[in-house]
């Protein structure tokens, strides 16, 4: 049923759908993504292309919604410390839409703490900041208020 490929004995080889994802072969993605997908070969490819920073083929793998985001927390990690600022904007404004994973929050928090060390750190932060109730809780917003980020007063616009 799943476009998995088995070699000779128990070797595995990757399936014609992780490779997609790995070359960034948007329209192979597309294609593959037609026919029944095993869930766990859809997230393997969805991994993949996420920390291979391909923006087209995880923003596909994403929208197929043949699987539930179970990872949004590495998904993010992923295209942040690839520094892939399109790919993260775009897991920002979607997650919190198809996931709820209470890990965000360790994630924001990981943000904060390491914004001056990854690259486009001011610029996720921004954004990660500007998600409001969309990903920040009450915890992260006070701990960005202790940390200097942000100023109460900016909350209130």
């Amino acid at each position: 049923m799943g476009a998995d490929i088995h070699g000779p004995g128990d070797g595995f080889v990757e399936s014609p759908l992780e490779v997609a994802a790995s070359r960034e072969d948007a329209d192979m993605v597309k294609l593959f993504l037609r026919w029944p997908i095993d869930p766990g070969t859809c997230r393997k490819a969805l991994d993949i292309a996420s920390k291979n920073g391909h923006y087209r083929a995880t923003r596909l793998l994403f929208e197929a919604h043949v699987y539930p985001i179970v990872n949004l927390k590495g998904l993010l990690l992923n295209s942040i410390q690839g520094g892939n600022l399109p790919l993260t904007e775009y897991l920002l404004d979607q997650g919190p839409r198809y996931s709820i994973d209470e890990d965000l929050v360790d994630l924001v928090n990981w943000i904060m703490d390491n914004f001056e060390g990854i690259q486009h750190g001011y610029e996720v932060l921004e954004l990660v900041l500007s998600m409001g109730d969309g990903i920040l809780n009450g915890k992260s917003i006070e701990s960005a208020i202790k940390r200097g980020l942000i100023r109460e007063v900016e909350l209130m616009r």
